[in-house]
């Protein structure tokens, strides 16, 4: 669920995180801010991942900067362990899109450990559009780290606007 105002966006998602043994939701709560300028567009923003099966959350700072069909998001980050020394991370993606319609995204997290061994690469291509009122995409995507098999993923959504809901 979200919406925006005046360049405010803001939302909560969520999620079954029934992997890896946990038994419960995540939760995300976001908020940014953000202005289309005549040569460039820009936001920033705030989320954070809570969950329901532990004390253990994560907090970011996002960033974005567009131009035409080009944009950059940055989202840096931490991760909060259970009272355990914080792990700190960097989100960095560079993306293309045509006639939003189309788009190409390729991206690097990088969290900070004494290793390379975590970082991991990905590129995606997605599809979107509109289908009984339902606005739906496709993004096809693969991943690859170091010392790890490269696998690849397939993301379908679909969603509804309404018009005349505010908060």
């Amino acid at each position: 669920i979200d919406g925006s105002n005046g360049g405010f966006a803001y939302g909560v998602w969520a999620i079954d995180d029934s992997h890896a043994g946990n038994d419960g939701l995540e939760y995300d709560i976001y908020l940014s801010y953000g202005k289309e300028e005549s040569k460039f567009d820009w936001s920033v923003g705030y989320t954070r991942y809570e969950y329901t099966y532990t004390a253990d959350f994560e907090q970011e700072i996002n960033i974005g900067l567009g131009k035409g069909s080009w944009s950059l998001a940055v989202d840096i980050g931490e991760d909060e362990d259970d009272g355990a020394d914080a792990i700190d991370y960097r989100h960095t993606a560079i993306s293309w899109a045509a006639n939003d319609v189309y788009g190409l995204t390729v991206g690097q997290v990088d969290p900070d450990t004494d290793t390379d061994d975590d970082d991991y690469n990905y590129i995606e291509v997605a599809a979107s559009g509109e289908v009984s009122d339902l606005d739906v995409s496709m993004t096809l995507g693969t991943v690859s780290q170091e010392d790890t098999a490269t696998h690849g993923y397939l993301v379908l959504s679909a969603s509804k606007s309404f018009d005349g809901i505010g908060f």
